[in-house]
């Protein structure tokens, strides 16, 4: 079976009659990468003419339906003499079946924003496929720079992303002021609340009821939506009232009585949406397991995790999105590594006895230290199993999205991006590959440095027992000996002599690569070892702030802001 044979397309586009926005895309991807590859251009046709043989998009009369069970990113992919067939479940995956085949294909491959492969052919051969496919994580968003917030972007499907943190939601993330807010109910309802007013009182009836139907006036108006969050606010208190003092000792904890309210008002939607819209797709409810609410309500019985009694269980449309603590958990090594994560691997075990489905929200950076390498690489793909065998339908992760800068950026993208897509992938492999292509002339030294701040990480846990969680403080000189960090700034030195012969083009995009990659080292060498430069430290410094201005950096972790930036000392930034 051939696609291009001497050069001319055997094949044509077919799009539904009114296709979706993103079924266009996925036509306009196909048509891109063949171009690039064979100079040739795609027809696109809306009807089935005789004697034309199509690559078929989305719901066309030549689809094969996907079984429902492969979810919202699911598709179904099917190449045969007379026709290839691509169809999701929704329009969404029908655009990752469209990668599928140009990953297969034509070699493609897409890195970063200004980075992907297409291999050049002229004859291509495909040969017959079936093939039916979910990724292991169903929703897969990332929080870092802006454009991993956007919506439907090329950028986002190009990462097989399902978007970002707030898409398909009703409301997401912390809710219940949302749902009640406090400027329009505090007044006349202030038992609503708990009493400092930072939550909700859910032992309150008269809350309670106002809060279910305000959820479906919400979910009325979001037909398309896929998840609803009622979710604690963002603070470390519970309800302190008398009521709900009384319901945490009777019912076992505070998780206990979130999870008592959360079953009450996912069973009341579930009844209210089967009688008044049997016909809209599916919403599951979420709620979270943060902060107070972070211990699962469970008891252990012969070494396995129970439910504290069976009003805890999470109802069937109720997914819990668990937070692994940034105080507790160590991002170096596997969530159930017992040594390490025992709070963490008993945390996740025991959610896991409770509730059918799981959300997850990790951190993938150190908030006080931005510019500092956040070296989870070696527990990555081990993680994404993890998230895999507990049956995890959502993950957002959350890194640095002030600034959109932090070391390995758009490696760290790319592999995370892979590795929910699947999880069985080497991350080795995928690190490698990352390197080789992202930063060609220059690699070897980029993969020297890269695997260089590992090394110097593993001996900083090894001998000072330093453990990488998202609150470390990552600034000490014992942990980033100036050794490294001299030999680091010295591969990025013959980076950019390796790059000196490439093309004026090609040489521009690899020198701001590096120049942004350089960016942590720089930093580290002047925060931790300043008297290095003796004389030169102001001029240094300047030159540092100088190339950050270029990338819109103006803050280099949580509680540094750009005040410190613009102080006209500039050396405060760099004080502990």
């Amino acid at each position: 079976m051939k696609l291009v044979i001497g050069g001319n397309p055997a094949f044509r586009i077919l799009l539904p009659k009114k296709p979706t926005p993103r079924e266009q895309f996925a036509a306009e991807e196909l048509a891109r990468v063949v171009k690039v590859s064979t100079g040739k251009n795609l027809q696109v046709d809306h009807e089935v003419k005789e004697g034309v043989q199509y690559i078929s998009l989305g719901k066309t009369l030549l689809a094969k339906c996907p079984d429902l069970a492969l979810g919202d990113s699911g598709y179904l992919l099917s190449a045969k003499e007379e026709a290839v067939t691509i169809c999701g479940v929704s329009d969404r995956g029908t655009i990752y079946g469209v990668y599928d085949l140009l990953e297969r294909w034509f070699g493609y491959r897409f890195y970063a924003k200004d980075c992907e492969k297409i291999e050049i052919q002229e004859d291509v051969d495909t040969g017959e496929l079936e093939i039916s496919f979910k990724p292991d994580i169903e929703f897969r968003t990332i929080g870092y720079s802006k454009d991993t917030w956007e919506e439907d972007s090329p950028y986002l499907h190009r990462l097989k992303l399902s978007g970002s943190l707030y898409s398909g939601w009703v409301l997401a993330t912390h809710t219940y002021f949302q749902i009640l807010p406090k400027d329009r109910y505090y007044k006349d309802h202030p038992d609503w609340y708990s009493p400092d007013g930072k939550n909700l009182c859910l032992s309150n009836k008269e809350m309670r009821a106002e809060f279910l139907q305000r959820m479906k006036e919400l979910i009325a108006a979001r037909p398309d939506a896929d998840f609803m969050m009622m979710g604690q606010e963002d603070t470390f208190e519970f309800c302190d009232c008398p009521a709900c003092r009384k319901a945490i000792k009777e019912y076992g904890s505070e998780s206990a009585v979130m999870m008592r309210f959360s079953n009450e008002m996912a069973r009341e939607i579930a009844s209210w949406l089967k009688e008044t819209y049997p016909d809209r797709k599916p919403l599951t409810l979420v709620t979270f397991a943060y902060n107070k609410t972070y211990a699962p309500p469970v008891r252990e019985e012969n070494g396995k995790f129970v439910p504290l009694d069976a009003e805890v269980v999470a109802e069937d449309n109720l997914a819990v999105m668990l937070v692994p603590y940034c105080t507790t958990t160590v991002y170096s090594a596997s969530f159930l590594d017992t040594k390490h994560n025992e709070k963490t691997s008993r945390t996740l075990l025991g959610w896991k006895a409770v509730a059918k489905r799981l959300h997850i929200w990790v951190y993938n950076v150190s908030f006080d230290n931005y510019m500092y390498p956040f070296c989870d690489w070696d527990a990555l793909g081990e993680n994404y199993r993890i998230f895999k065998n507990f049956g995890v339908q959502f993950l957002f992760q959350e890194g640095n999205h002030e600034t959109g800068y932090d070391p390995f950026h758009d490696l760290k993208i790319y592999a995370r991006s892979r590795l929910m897509w699947d999880s069985s992938l080497d991350t080795e492999e995928l690190y490698s590959d990352f390197i080789k292509n992202y930063f060609q002339e220059a690699a070897p030294y980029m993969a020297h440095y890269f695997q260089g701040v590992r090394e110097c990480w593993r001996e900083a846990e090894q001998k000072y027992g330093v453990e990488l969680k998202s609150s470390t403080y990552l600034s000490n000189r014992e942990y980033w000996p100036e050794e490294y960090l001299k030999s680091w700034l010295e591969d990025f030195e013959k980076a950019k002599k390796a790059i000196c012969e490439c093309e004026p083009e090609r040489k521009k995009v690899l020198a701001e690569r590096l120049l942004r990659e350089s960016l942590s080292p720089r930093y580290m060498m002047i925060h931790l070892h300043s008297d290095w430069y003796g004389d030169r430290l102001q001029t240094t410094i300047d030159e540092f702030l100088a190339d950050c201005a270029k990338f819109g950096i103006e803050c280099f972790g949580w509680y540094h802001n750009d005040e410190i930036i613009r102080d006209p000392s500039k050396k405060r930034m760099f004080e502990e």
